[in-house]
């Protein structure tokens, strides 16, 4: 029997995708998993084409003149 199921890892690959900001450990340990488990579950959503790489910071456009 698996320990997390398939919608708990869905999840956590989405919390973790969302932020820029947010790190393997902060997440992880926001749910109270592992970092390399989390990081494993990011990598194969990835492989299975089910997630989408993490984007870089945001740049915020030039203020105005």
């Amino acid at each position: 029997m698996e320990a997390y199921s398939a919608e708990f890892k869905a999840d956590a690959v989405a919390l973790y995708l969302s932020d820029p900001a947010r790190t393997y450990a902060s997440v992880a340990n926001d749910l109270g998993v592992n970092r390399e488990t989390l990081r494993l579950w990011v990598r194969q959503a990835q492989s299975a084409g089910t997630a989408v790489k993490k984007m870089g910071p945001v740049k915020k456009p030039p203020a105005d003149r």
